[in-house]
């Protein structure tokens, strides 16, 4: 017998017990309860509230007798399965499954006199259930689970190809192809809809906070909020306790580095996302009472401060490097000269490919002595597929020195030597990326 929170006031008391029936309903194996924690608290509509006779309820009534969880998995006839708990003063605790039907005859066993009106209020409730999930992201593990199992069966070479097409486009994703090392359990179709989604209210709400808002548009805002919780997992593994603070149910309070209009940080909670495997934005903390809420502090005698997140981890800052440190291979040439060709300006791109080689190296020679002398020449960037820095220095082709360059050369270390691993546009979602870890640089 084991218990879990789904929330600070949420419990299941038995989860062994729950799993064992819900596997044996829903007919799926191995279910694992961490993907109904991430399901329950991250798509809509997956928590109700009843009375004794099981007339629908806001949570915050008196009146408030259940509650059901929705599993994200369905029976043998395509009903979902709920969990359903007791009330006990606002604390909710249980492990009973089944669907609205089987649950709802519980309801008028024990309060027998509502039998009628539970009866009908549980086909009011199956009406209503269809409209509150539709637009889900997720509309329940069973296709998922089913999916998973599917994938399982590729190879690696299978795998490797898939996901190479996934991650193509590394501008909207922050890497390049060949650094996409995500596991094969991964839910792609869930990943690339996460990072590539429109910006949520939450990250507007922050827009509308900020003191100085450097970023060239709300996209380049969205992805820093969104990598910040892909860096807070690498802290919390590192146990570098002074970036965030955690709660019974692994949610992590973090300090995003932003300031408001008033000058304060901007904090935010973050939840963990089984699936996608990292830390995702859940709420903005305005007020103390929130961290009671949510268990980060026990009593209002309490406070929660943490250092603003950092992306570099010891020994990372500043970038020093000279030529001899680089393996400039004909794969890594090949790969910006001719893949990545179309993103040299149009009256260059018919150079041969040793005067582009040419102009690439010379770059980053004159770059890297500029970093020697300038430690803030090189920018660094920080990659959500891979969780680890790279550096980008300009590359000029037909403009000056003084002057914007046309592309960037993105460096990053392999081993015991650095290494060209492509070229960007210099456009405004790159500017973004430099924006990132550099969040104040840019105002004197």
């Amino acid at each position: 017998m084991s218990e879990v929170n789904f929330d600070r006031n949420i419990v299941v008391d038995n989860v062994d017990e729950m799993v064992k029936i819900l596997e044996k309903e829903s007919g799926i194996p191995n279910i694992d309860i961490n993907d109904i924690i991430e399901f329950v608290q991250g798509e809509k509509s997956t928590k109700f509230y009843f009375d004794n006779a099981m007339n629908g309820k806001d949570e915050r009534s008196r009146d408030v007798k259940y509650l059901w969880l929705d599993t994200g998995f369905i029976d043998s006839r395509g009903n979902p399965l709920f969990i359903s708990l007791l009330n006990h003063g606002g604390y909710y605790s249980g492990h009973f499954i089944g669907s609205s039907y089987y649950l709802s005859k519980r309801i008028y066993q024990y309060y027998p006199e509502n039998e009628k009106e539970v009866i009908e209020n549980e086909k009011q409730f199956k009406e209503k259930y269809k409209r509150k999930t539709e637009g889900r992201n997720v509309k329940d593990l069973t296709e998922k689970y089913k999916a998973k199992a599917s994938n399982a069966n590729l190879t690696s070479k299978e795998y490797g190809n898939n996901i190479g097409k996934f991650f193509a486009d590394e501008n909207a994703l922050g890497a390049d192809i060949d650094d996409a090392g995500k596991p094969a359990s991964i839910d792609e179709k869930s990943f690339r809809s996460y990072w590539t989604a429109e910006p949520s209210d939450l990250v507007k709400d922050i827009a509308k906070m900020l003191l100085i808002n450097n970023w060239k548009s709300i996209n380049g805002l969205d992805r820093y909020i969104k990598i910040v919780g892909s860096r807070i997992g690498q802290l919390i593994e590192q146990g570098k306790t002074d970036y965030y603070k955690l709660n019974k149910i692994k949610s992590a309070v973090v300090n995003t580095g932003l300031l408001d209009n008033f000058g304060s940080d901007i904090y935010v909670i973050y939840r963990k996302h089984f699936t996608l495997g990292l830390y995702v934005p859940h709420k903005i903390v305005e007020s103390k009472k929130e961290y009671l809420f949510d268990g980060f502090i026990n009593d209002k005698s309490e406070t929660v401060e943490v250092l603003p997140i950092t992306f570099f981890n010891d020994g990372e800052i500043p970038f020093k490097a000279s030529i001899e440190d680089f393996d400039i291979t004909p794969r890594a040439l090949f790969h910006i000269i001719e893949e990545r060709r179309h993103r040299f300006p149009e009256n260059v791109r018919e150079l041969s490919d040793a005067q582009l080689a040419s102009k690439i190296k010379n770059a980053l020679e004159i770059g890297l002595k500029m970093q020697l002398r300038d430690p803030s020449y090189a920018k660094p960037s920080y990659s959500t597929l891979t969780g680890t820095l790279s550096w980008m220095i300009p590359l000029h082709i037909n403009s000056e020195l003084a002057e914007e360059p046309e592309l960037v050369l993105v460096l990053r270390k392999a081993g015991e030597f650095y290494e060209i691993k492509t070229i960007l546009p210099y456009d405004d979602e790159t500017k973004d990326k430099l924006t990132d870890l550099s969040l104040y640089s840019r105002l004197w």
